[in-house]
């Protein structure tokens, strides 16, 4: 028997619609969508804020989330070079199961599952690349008690799934944070919202008496 595609490629599929977060399917109401981006917005900057990011900080940091804007939009313009090398088998395939009632073959599932995989693991290696860069740029960039706060902000079982909360080391949580949180595109707004914020002027505690 024939494997099925849907149930086969499904997850390889998913993997490969979106850097950060996947894209929700179409919604009948405009309204609806933007309700969801705001909630989304409101979840970031409850994990963004308590971090307390200074302006020049975010300066720092919107520089090489930029750097991984880019690197993901290279990835994305490679990946639809080797997605058109597939369009004609799968034009193929869709002709014969609409027009002859054929089932796709084993041999074309197999190629796509092949090919989606490949797309899926130098997806993976370009995730992680850019993740680490942004991981050493906050590293480099906050202090040790704000890398305390962007660590905890994440229940981390979102970022590690499978894995013991108890036994994920402080830069694995740091790691979840700067990949769920900091790396979400609406997150990029909020750094740029935050390095434009004017710096308080030191108080001076003769001020308090």
């Amino acid at each position: 028997m024939s494997p099925r595609l849907p149930a086969a490629l499904a997850l390889l599929l998913a993997a490969t619609l979106a850097f950060g977060q996947a894209k929700p399917p179409a919604r009948p109401a405009a309204e609806a969508d933007r309700i969801l981006v705001d909630l989304r917005r409101l979840d970031l900057y409850n994990q963004i804020l308590p971090v307390l990011i200074k302006p020049e900080q975010a300066k720092r940091l919107l520089a090489q989330v930029e750097s991984a804007q880019e690197a993901e939009k290279r990835h994305l313009r490679d990946e639809l070079v080797e997605m058109r090398k597939l369009d004609p088998t799968i034009a193929d395939a869709l002709k014969a199961a609409r027009d002859k009632g054929e089932v796709p073959s084993r041999e074309v599932i197999t190629e796509l599952i092949k090919a989606f995989r490949l797309l899926d693991a130098k997806r993976q290696v370009m995730v992680g690349e850019q993740t680490e860069k942004v991981l050493t740029a906050v590293e480099e960039t906050l202090d040790a008690g704000q890398i305390k706060a962007a660590a905890n902000a994440l229940d981390p079982r979102i970022g590690n799934p499978g894995a013991d909360p108890a036994k994920l080391s402080d830069r694995e949580r740091l790691r979840a944070w700067v990949r769920v949180v900091l790396m979400d595109p609406l997150a990029y707004e909020i750094l740029l919202e935050l390095s434009k914020k004017p710096t308080r002027p030191p108080t001076d505690p003769k001020d308090d008496r």
